[in-house]
């Protein structure tokens, strides 16, 4: 049984923190009471605050302050209305408060110069914490700028009616890179925002675009507005901004029928509608005018948006990127025929059926990216006659092909970087052109480097053995088929990131001369593998996954263990005591012995591995990090995309990035049942399983001392 404990520690504590709740506990702290009181003499306001000069007395529940709940810190001061005279503010005064958040000086009162010029700018800067600070009808000027700008964490200025004059003082807040809301209105700022560029990004704006105001950017020329929240349809106004070169309004919540303002800014280069709500009929007829686009994106959250695929006249455009996700393709767009320079054609989440477009690589010698993923795609055809095409990455997972891989798929990519096949029905197999995996060069293309780095045939029919010459791949998928025989030792003797053959039929021993140089993550579970465990299977290994084999003998002395995390050897027939020499993993995280033989007991230096309490192991400086945790996801990008315009960082360039492309994922037992980690949820597990054996005498009382365990299986 599976037994999760709370240390009495935590127990403790929270009966201390109920406990002083229940009694009125007083948060306040002194040093923080002390300091509102000189700040309230300090002001000498006609209106003094009310907060009694008694020691007796909780700050926290004073007028004006809010404070921290569980610190008892002030973490807000609300000083508006306030109308005190003196002539300039003594930030020092502010200083006790070192987690404040928030300061509303609305109607404070002062006049001429807020800041002394010696002091003002020091003293401002070091409120570390401060996000929100409101000076709202005062009589502050220009020259308060350069101190405000000294606020580096604010998130919010309000400068409202005021007497600010001239341009908008975009230099003078240059240094205030966290600012998410500056309000300047009520002031007599003139003349345009001298913005020809306006990366919007990733904030948290709403609304329609009509309340943004900007339309009135006339001279505009880059407008990214992507990872926003902002709903509605393009304003009509935006067919005055002729200027625009690129805009992406991606990942919003644009709805209704697709734009029909975007063909007025013929020098548009770069236009994403990607990730939206819209519904209804696409005509390419919006975009044919558009004689200088090179990248256009179109998707839909929704399932009612289509693409008319009939146009009358030939585009003007020679397009380098086209990406029509989630658009109910069920034929590829006939404009694509009149295109000849396209180098990422993205067509993946759509209806598309019948043989893949092998007329892609035919007729675009440059290609390089395509994506024709979760499809209904049923033969994978390649042309005949071409050879070394330049395409680098091609993922058609999750598609319907039932038929062998295409026996010439080495000779016409050569330079293939990234393959995906997975989630279909191929069968038969591995092709006679892999031998001897002599992938050559790739010119001056993705990343200037040879062979195939991504190769995930997992979850398709296929069958045989793999031959002694096949590897040389970093990332290798080969899960949830039908292969069989031994693995040759050759396989185990190359820098892999990754390598999962789970859930096949291997059989015969685990190769004994393993060498695994930087080998990130290694999956053999659910297989037939007999014979020892090899001592050297942990070198240079940050996942090792022997669950549901027949391995027996002992569990070995590892050598070379410290990369190691995840250790997985439940469901074999592993005898003998448990070895001491487990407590040298010191960076172990979650070590899983269930349903073997072992028997003896458990080791009581166990409470000496980390198991959570410190990850700062030590790194091989030449080894890097570059295992990386993350979740796998067949629908990830295995490329990001650089559009290098005139001002914002969006030649068109492409590069491999597999951060996502790391499929994190391990059962643990939790209370009889199996619970599957993946990505991101491993950094809360720290588990130790020794259910099922045959283990005799106490549990170490040593194991209460892992704070951070959350699963301990020891019965």
């Amino acid at each position: 049984m599976l037994v999760f404990f709370v240390p009495r520690f935590f127990f403790i504590t929270w009966v201390i923190v109920v406990s002083l709740q229940m009694h009125g506990y007083r948060s306040c702290l002194e040093k923080e009471r002390k300091g509102l009181l000189e700040l309230n003499a300090y002001v000498n306001s006609e209106f003094p605050y009310d907060w009694p000069n008694d020691t007796d007395s909780d700050c926290c529940q004073w007028e004006r302050v809010k404070c921290n709940f569980t610190t008892g810190s002030v973490v807000g001061l609300f000083l508006n209305s306030t109308y005190t005279v003196r002539p300039l503010l003594n930030i020092s005064l502010l200083y006790p408060f070192g987690e404040l958040k928030t300061l509303n000086l609305d109607y404070f009162n002062y006049t001429g110069c807020w800041f002394d010029n010696i002091h003002g700018y020091k003293s401002l800067g070091k409120l570390k914490k401060l996000e929100i600070l409101d000076l709202s009808h005062n009589f502050v000027n220009n020259n308060v700028l350069p101190f405000l700008n000294a606020a580096s964490p604010l998130k919010t200025l309000i400068l409202h009616g005021n007497n600010m004059k001239g341009l908008f003082p975009i230099k003078e807040l240059k240094d205030l890179k966290n600012l998410e809301l500056l309000d300047v209105s009520g002031n007599m700022l003139s003349g345009p925002l001298p913005a020809q560029a306006l990366d919007l990004s990733e904030n948290k704006f709403s609304g329609t675009l009509e309340e943004q105001g900007l339309c009135q950017l006339k001279i505009l020329r880059e407008l990214d507005l992507s990872r926003n929240e902002v709903i509605g349809r393009l304003p009509q106004c935006f067919s005055s901004l002729t200027k625009l070169e690129v805009l992406d309004i991606s990942s919003n919540k644009f709805s209704g029928t697709s734009p029909y303002l975007i063909s007025n800014p013929t020098s548009l280069q770069y236009l994403s509608f990607s990730d939206n709500e819209f519904e209804g009929v696409f005509s390419v007829e919006l975009i044919t005018n558009l004689s200088k686009l090179k990248v256009f994106k179109l998707s839909s959250r929704t399932s009612f948006l289509q693409i008319e695929n009939k146009i009358p006249l030939q585009p003007r455009f020679q397009l380098s990127v086209i990406e029509l996700q989630y658009c109910n393709l069920e034929t590829v767009p006939r404009f694509l025929q009149h295109q000849k320079d396209l180098r990422l054609i993205n067509l993946s989440n759509n209806k598309l059926t019948g043989i893949s477009p092998s007329w892609f690589l035919e007729n675009y010698p440059r290609l390089q990216v395509l994506p024709l993923q979760n499809n209904s795609f049923t033969m994978l055809q390649l042309p005949r006659l071409l050879l070394n095409h330049s395409m680098q990455i091609l993922d058609v997972s999750s598609n319907k092909f039932d038929q062998g891989l295409p026996e010439n798929i080495r000779q016409v990519l050569t330079n293939i970087r990234h393959m995906n096949l997975s989630n279909n029905g191929f069968q038969g197999n591995l092709p006679s052109s892999f031998d001897n995996n002599q992938f050559t060069g790739i010119g001056d293309g993705l990343l200037n480097s040879t062979g195939l780095v991504y190769f995930d045939l997992s979850n398709n029919l296929l069958q045989g053995v793999i031959p002694s010459w096949f590897g040389g791949f970093h990332f290798m998928y080969f899960s949830v088929s039908v292969l069989k025989g031994t693995i040759p030792s050759s396989l185990f003797n190359i820098p892999f990131k990754l390598l999962d053959l789970s859930r096949n039929k291997f059989s015969g021993s685990l190769p004994s001369n393993f060498s695994g140089r930087h080998m990130g993550l290694l999956y053999l579970h659910d297989n037939e593998f007999r014979g020892p465990v090899p001592s050297t299977l942990l070198e240079n290994v940050m996942l090792l996954d022997l669950r549901n084999n027949k391995l027996s003998g002992t569990i070995p002395h590892f050598v070379s263990n410290r990369y190691i995390l995840y250790l997985l050897l439940s469901g074999n027939t592993l005898t003998g005591h448990t070895p001491t020499s487990l407590c040298d993993l010191k960076s172990i995280k979650v070590l899983d012995l269930s349903n073997n033989k072992l028997n003896g007991s458990i080791p009581s230096c166990l409470n000496n591995v980390s198991f959570g309490r410190s990850l700062d192991y030590e790194i091989d400086p030449n080894h890097g990090d570059s295992f990386g945790i993350a979740g796998g996801d067949n629908d990830l990008e295995a490329y990001s995309m650089s559009f290098v315009s005139r001002f914002l960082d969006l030649p068109l360039e492409f590069y491999l990035d597999y951060s996502g492309y790391l499929d994190f994922s391990v059962e643990f037992t939790s209370k009889r049942r199996y619970d599957s980690y993946t990505g991101e949820s491993f950094d809360f597990i720290f588990g130790l399983d020794f259910s099922d054996n045959e283990l005799s005498g106490e549990i170490p009382r040593e194991l209460g001392d892992l704070q951070k365990m959350r699963a301990l299986n020891v019965l």
